[in-house]
């Protein structure tokens, strides 16, 4: 998680899979998950597409981003 940016706060996946960074937590709403107009930041690498298994679209909440000292 360190390439991750301390800007974001928040990680989610789409009901297509994509995998997106949230600054504020988002709420998920028709498809995507969002914070007023902002659908959050879009990673499209597949280290991103293809880890994170336990982040799904069906959760319920966003998940937090915890970074860890010294790590």
């Amino acid at each position: 998680m360190k390439i991750i940016s301390k800007t974001y706060n928040w990680i989610t996946r789409d009901k297509e899979g994509f995998v997106f960074l949230h600054k504020e937590k988002p709420v998920k709403e028709s498809g995507v998950w969002c914070v007023g107009d902002d659908n959050g930041f879009l990673l499209t690498t597949d280290l991103f597409i293809t880890n994170f298994p336990s982040i799904q679209w069906r959760d319920r909440y966003a998940t937090k981003i915890i970074r860890l000292k010294n790590i």
